[in-house]
């Protein structure tokens, strides 16, 4: 059968490009660094500027918050969530964005930007701008609050946060100081707060001078990891006409699905909680089921609890040595951070999720460089670093790395997981650690993302094969075949090879055969305190 009416591809872009245009759906195209290339009708239905005031416009200079979506685009992952910007009458209007990477022979070169203005529709909603929005503020209220809640629900029906937080005495303030200070006040909360909010979420103020706010796509560690942050931030005095105020918070939080179906149900359940917390005084939280508050307070004391190890020095450096299968000599040392209390000495692998999550492995990394520098001169043998996915997301870490290269004076290896092949950047973050004359492990090789394509194109020094495969390859010929595998590969590609969790005679007999370079493991060495090993190098 004969379709005379099959529209040619040509044919289907032009007329989606025809609808776009006109429409009043927000469409921007932007370049790689955020310049607006292109802006249809809607957008600028939605901004009030003209195309030509638009056009070369910096994209981040329409949105508020804007360091938070730069930030996530660099991860060059797809953004879908509620964002705020501003009209060229300095007026708030609010979207629902949903931002997409252009890609073109692997490489990012732009971005799209689709979006659906959640306020201000005269025919959905019979709002005034005064309705809409705090005057002293520029927040939403909590009537455009519940607006977007419901669309989210309606929409995606998934998982989200509802908190509301609330000024301590807010009132008393207000009798105390007089009216201006306290709306020069609210309005020095509501940008300290925006610090620290994370893109996907969005936040609103009741008329009862509360702070509504809906954390999207959020973890339980996450939550409790912010609302800790929260605390901290109000820590620090808010300084008005000379006069120094610090303000003290009670949060409420609730949870979508598990304690209501509709935001009212949501808003009352949360209001709920925060009563509970105004009974327990000031500085302090409540979730509506207490089995998620405690929950959420056993991160907040592993917070603080890991934050105090960290001051009191608590963390120390040990070091496993690899070994050459050749002659049984070290060959380099794998830095080790441990965590020394009560005489006792744990590894962090249990708590190195919640440190990454937590924001606490940079403070961890930081003081890790620090204490290599201290020991590393006192050595030449090799020494390794394990470095967190998460820490390339800040572009700081080149310059630590590089700093710590030049305090060394010879090449340090730098281990990665295979977690970091999830970045898009990846190719360009190895790259980058290789020009500072850093050799590269994977660290767990075989267990994440690993592909053929990342060994033959990333310039990798070596492969640690996970010990999961070590351990079973002489029960189970599969994994033997793996691991010979993986050692015949690296061989014909130049990248020595180094056996992990090595624990017998046998296995390090079968490796040695194998002609895998190096072994570590507890067959030769376990961990032990870095000073020990060095001492005598």
């Amino acid at each position: 059968m004969i379709f005379k009416n099959l529209l040619t591809e040509e044919k289907v872009k032009e007329i989606i490009f025809k609808a776009l245009e006109n429409s009043d759906i927000f469409c921007l195209i932007t370049d790689s660094e955020g310049k607006i290339l292109y802006s249809n009708e809607g957008v600028l239905k939605i901004t009030d500027y003209q195309k030509n005031e638009l056009i070369g416009k910096s994209i981040y200079s329409l949105l508020i918050n804007a360091s938070e979506i730069e930030k996530f685009l660099k991860s060059k992952k797809v953004f879908k969530g509620f964002i705020q910007g501003k009209k060229k009458s300095g007026i708030n209007f609010h979207l629902y964005l949903e931002i997409f990477p252009i890609r073109e022979n692997k490489k990012i070169t732009g971005f799209v930007y689709l979006g659906e203005k959640i306020l201000g529709k005269e025919k959905l909603h019979k709002f005034s701008n005064a309705e809409e929005f705090d005057i002293i503020t520029g927040l939403p209220h909590e009537k455009a609050f519940s607006t977007v809640i419901t669309t989210h629900i309606n929409r995606y029906n998934e998982p989200f946060t509802l908190l509301i937080a609330d000024i301590c005495g807010f009132s008393d303030l207000s009798i105390t100081y007089g009216i201006e200070f306290s709306e020069v006040l609210l309005k020095k909360i509501t940008k300290r707060i925006k610090t620290f909010l994370p893109s996907k979420s969005f936040i609103a103020k009741t008329e009862a001078d509360e702070f509504l706010i809906a954390l999207f796509k959020t973890t339980k560690d996450e939550i409790a990891i912010f609302v800790s942050n929260f605390f901290e931030k109000f820590l620090e005095p808010f300084v008005i006409n000379e006069k120094s105020i610090v303000v003290s918070l009670n949060i409420g939080i609730s949870f979508f699905p598990e304690n209501g179906k509709t935001y009212e149900e949501l808003f009352n359940k949360a209001k709920i909680a925060l009563e509970r917390a105004k009974k327990k005084g000031e500085n302090t939280f409540s979730v509506y089921e207490e089995n998620l508050e405690k929950e959420i307070k056993n991160s907040l004391s592993l917070k603080e609890k890991l934050a105090n190890l960290l001051k009191e020095k608590k963390f120390v450096l040990y070091g496993q040595p690899y070994f050459s299968t050749s002659n049984k000599e070290i060959s380099g040392i794998e830095v080790l951070l441990r965590i020394r209390e009560n005489e006792k000495v744990e590894s962090i692998a249990t708590v190195i999720d919640f440190l990454e999550n937590s924001g606490l492995i940079l403070k961890i990394e930081d003081f890790l460089f620090e204490e290599i520098k201290k020991i590393g001169t006192k050595t030449k043998i090799p020494l390794s670093i394990n470095l967190s996915a998460k820490s390339f997301l800040s572009s700081e870490i080149f310059s630590k790395l590089a700093e710590l290269r030049r305090a060394l004076n010879y090449p340090f290896i730098c281990e990665i997981t295979e977690r970091l092949f999830l970045e898009r950047e990846a190719l360009e973050i190895i790259k980058k650690i290789k020009e500072l004359d850093i050799k590269i492990a994977i660290d767990d090789f075989g267990t994440g993302y690993s592909s053929l394509f990342y060994i033959e194109n990333l310039p990798i020094d070596i492969i640690k094969i996970d010990y999961s495969f070590i351990r079973r390859m002489l029960d189970e010929p599969k994994a033997l075949a793996i691991v010979q595998t993986i050692i015949d590969l690296a061989k014909k590609l130049g990248i020595k090879t180094v056996a992990e969790g090595v624990e017998n005679e046998e296995q390090f007999r079968i490796l040695r055969l194998l002609m895998c370079d190096f072994v570590q493991g507890y067959y030769l060495s376990e961990p032990v305190p870095i000073e020990d090993l060095i001492k005598d190098r």
